[in-house]
């Protein structure tokens, strides 16, 4: 892991370290080396769709769509991040040696991966979204099930080995040897040979029903078969292919599982009722009830004696198997738990749901160890900083995570039982607030109160809950003494922020849809659902001006920022007089609606984005265009836009990209690649931009180019790393990143510095660091099993930067490191540049090392 400085409060935000991470001893070049160019960090684990332990019970794989997260089982220290799939990671397995995992992706494609090294071995490309995927039990194949088609890959060689067509599921046989699948057709199990080097055809199953689901017992004499809609199980003898005996469930079959001994067989029904069989006789041991929701997972201890099942309420019951009693109620989740895995040692069980983070429970004593990866488990639809820059609070479907600017740690995890679609902070950075607000017909989507946290410790200050519908949108007054709320119940409240009362109720005559305080506090303009804006007196409650103009509902309104004009969007985008209510300027443009507007900061500058990717600036007191921002209209809807804090940059977000524009030339300065907006925001300072990803993840962007920047300077062919530094001021903040360096050789057997500093970036006095970093191997590939490693560097006044010599260094390799440093300069000092040894030429010895 990394040895890290944090840096000044004025320059915090401008540079993240590029951690991903909320626990220590993480690999960070491997967790940061998929991350896009200028990306200072992500944040955020991504969705979560898998879940695997190895078979050695080190290592826990957790694939979602920010790739495979691999974790220290032990620790839980994040060890790698292993990208690549272009889409959601959506099945995992280990190979039983465990040196081999592989993964599917929504894309269709399988990838296995070489888990000494953590490196890809072979990518196997399908026409279908994989369903299925197991390993043979001698590891030697992997089967893959997509399409109603069974693919048969060769592990060693990547290389498709047969297709079964027209098969809708399969099992591999203890011994290897047998394939069993279901034909789509006709619902017949065959039975396959599969040692030989043309797959042979050798017995069918006949069932009178029709079947979905194969599993073989494990000394594999016993095939089970069932359907779900027929509540029958069905169990074959392998040696003669009949039927032993008939099981009949109480209702559908939705899954099931042998005991590892093989004596018991689980079978969910979809009635909310498991039961456990005696496989030799068929007969009912025990019925096992109490789940408040349809059970939708099982798995069984690898003792055998524990059964843990899940249902879609988000409880987990772990049972004994021989008595049927219930050892423990696992109460945290709060949807749908998907995914239950114990641990080879069978002494941790591992979920994961549709909501919150992973967890992993103490079987024995049904207690909570871990909650890992706080995450979101859904598009990240909002995004605020905090206004004094140390807080980033990001909004997904249920939960809303704030994360400390300076580390990129998440700092809370606030859970909300339904979808958040506002937050807001008050202006003193204490409290953030969330409102659900989620249309549906029955109300299953919001439960109508807005929620006020404690930024510091995530507690819950008030829960606000007059309104009688949706909660539409928030805000906090200027002085942070007053919360406003609006609602489809078509009315907007005043709350007191500090102890949570109700001050006023200002009516409307048709559903709130906006809101916003003008800058001095004094009003309250309000957007109807009819098209009528109300501007209202925030102390008396009054109602000031109604300005009425436009045909559809209001979906965004600004006030400028010296308060005099209030800008609102209902169809198109008018201009107003706050003080006399007078309609100023209506802005027409285009055939698509607008969907959001901003003013810029100087208050010269509206924006507003339109559904079809096209942003439009205009002179706010002409109300002439002065440009026309055009996207490619494949990038999709325009999901926000944001005006930096200098008003001279606008950032706008797409479904497919952000792209940050020139304020005054209207031309585009960047394209932020990867990025996949759907929120933007810029951090206080202007240095950094945070974009919103439907993967759950939350990116930040470097937008103020370095200082200077360059190459480890040791091997000119392939440099070993890359410098770059930034100044404000006196104050110097560098970042060091080498994916491999030779630190014993250019320490001890070729002393000279890995690059020099131009003279205005030097410090005032030596400046001396111990690093950590990784070992590596001269293709950069981290050593096995390696553990991490310290040296020393200086960076001197000369601005020379110098591994040091010293016992640390003995019998050191490759490193590979990433740094951030910060020091002073003193501009006053006059220092010549210094060549650098090697700069214009290198040893055979140099190139060869």
């Amino acid at each position: 892991m990394l040895s890290v400085k944090i840096l000044p409060r004025a320059l915090a935000t401008s540079l993240f370290l590029l951690l991903a991470v909320a626990s220590p001893g993480v690999a960070q070049e491997s967790l940061s080396k998929d991350l896009p160019v200028r990306v200072q960090a992500r944040l955020g684990w991504g969705t979560v769709r898998a879940v695997q332990y190895s078979p050695d019970g080190a290592r826990l794989a957790v694939g979602g769509s920010a790739g495979i997260w691999l974790f220290d089982a032990h620790t839980l220290d994040a060890v790698s991040l292993l990208p690549g799939h272009p889409d959601p990671v959506t099945r995992m397995a280990f190979s039983p040696d465990g040196r081999t995992l592989a993964s599917a992706g929504e894309d269709g494609s399988i990838r296995l991966w070489n888990m000494d090294a953590d490196t890809l071995r072979h990518t196997l490309e399908l026409p279908n979204w994989v369903a299925k995927l197991v390993f043979s039990p001698d590891g030697r194949t992997l089967a893959s099930v997509g399409g109603s088609t069974i693919y048969l890959w060769d592990v060693a060689t990547g290389s498709l080995r047969y297709t079964l067509q027209s098969q809708t599921n399969m099992a591999f046989s203890p011994d290897s040897r047998t394939l069993a699948s279901v034909n789509k057709a006709t619902d017949i199990v065959y039975l396959w040979d599969v040692t030989t080097d043309s797959l042979s055809f050798r017995r069918t199953l006949q069932s009178p029903d029709s079947i979905s689901r194969v599993m073989f017992s494990p000394d594999g004499q016993i095939l089970a078969t069932s359907r779900g809609s027929d509540n029958t199980v069905r169990l074959w003898d392998m040696d003669t292919g009949k039927l032993r005996h008939t099981l009949k469930n109480t209702g559908d079959v939705s899954s099931i599982a042998f005991s590892p001994d093989g004596h018991t067989l689980a079978i969910v029904g979809r009635n909310w009722l498991i039961q456990l069989r005696d496989v030799a006789s068929g007969t009912l041991r025990h019925n096992l009830t109490g789940h408040t929701g349809r059970a939708s997972r099982i798995a069984f201890s690898p003792d055998g004696h524990t059964l843990a099942s899940a249902d879609a309420a988000g409880s987990i019951r772990l049972w004994d198997v021989d008595t049927g009693t219930l050892r423990h109620d696992l109460q945290g989740h709060t949807d749908w738990v998907w995914n239950l895995t114990f641990s080879p040692d069978g002494r941790t069980l591992v979920s994961a749901g549709e909501v919150g983070p992973v967890r992993l429970w103490d079987v024995d004593t049904g207690k909570l160890r871990h909650a890992l990866l706080q995450r979101h488990t859904d598009g990240v639809y909002s995004l605020v900083f905090s206004p004094d820059g140390r807080t980033l609070a990001s909004a997904s479907k249920e939960s809303v995570l704030l994360w400390d600017v300076v580390t990129g740690t998440p700092r809370h995890a606030l859970e909300h039982p339904y979808w958040i679609k506002n937050i807001a902070f008050s202006p003193d950075s204490r409290i953030l607030a969330s409102g659900s607000s989620y249309y549906s017909t029955d109300n299953d989507y919001t439960d109508n109160i807005v929620r006020l946290w404690d930024v510091t410790t995530g507690a819950l200050r008030h829960a606000l809950e007059d309104h009688v519908e949706r909660v539409t949108n928030i805000g906090f007054s200027p002085d942070g003494r007053t919360f406003a709320s609006g609602s489809a119940d078509s009315t907007v409240r005043l709350w007191n922020v500090a102890t949570g009362a109700l001050q006023q109720t200002l009516a409307h005559p048709d559903w709130v849809a906006k809101l916003v305080f003008s800058p001095d506090g004094q009003t309250l303009a309000s957007g109807s659902g009819d098209g009528t804006v109300y501007l209202w007196d925030v102390v008396t409650g009054t109602l000031r001006h109604t300005l009425e103009g436009h045909t559809y509902w209001v979906s965004s309104m600004a006030f400028s920022p010296d308060g005099r004009t209030l800008a609102s969007v209902g169809g198109s985008v008018h201009l107003w007089d706050v003080a006399t209510g007078t309609l100023r300027h209506v802005l027409e443009g285009g055939p698509y609606s607008v969907s959001v507007v901003a003013f810029s900061p100087d208050g010269h500058t509206l924006a507003n984005a339109h559904e079809k990717a096209t942003v439009r600036l205009w002179d706010v007191t002409t109300g002439t265009l002065r440009h026309t921002l055009e996207s490619s209209p494949q990038v999709g809807w325009n999901y926000g836009v944001a005006f930096s804090p200098d008003s001279r940059t606008l950032a706008s977000a797409s479904h497919g990209t952000v792209r940050l524009w020139d304020v005054t030339t209207g031309t585009l300065q960047q394209t932020l690649e990867n990025s996949t907006g759907t929120a933007v925001a810029f951090s206080p300072d202007g240095r950094t931009l945070a974009s919103g990803r439907w993967d759950g993840t939350v990116l930040l962007w470097d937008v103020v180019p370095a200082s200077a920047a360059g190459d480890f300077h040791n091997l000119v062919n392939n440099p070993d790393g890359r410098w770059a530094i930034w100044k404000s001021g006196k104050m110097v903040t560098a970042i060091f990143n080498s994916p491999r360096s030779p630190v014993q050789y250019y320490a001890r057997q070729n002393p000279q510095p890995q690059f020099v500093l131009p003279t205005d970036l030097r410090p005032a006095s030596q400046v001396p660091h111990t690093v950590t970093g990784t070992p590596v191997q001269k293709d950069r590939t981290p050593v096995p099993n390696a553990q991490p490693v310290t040296f020393d560097l200086t960076i001197g006044t000369n601005g020379e930067v110098r591994y040091v010599d010293n016992a640390k260094v003995d019998d050191l390799g490759y490193v590979s490191y990433r740094v951030q440093l910060t020091w002073q300069t003193n501009e006053a000092q006059v220092m010549q540049p210094t060549l650098e040894k090697g700069e214009t030429s290198e040893s055979g010895t140099d190139r060869d090392r």
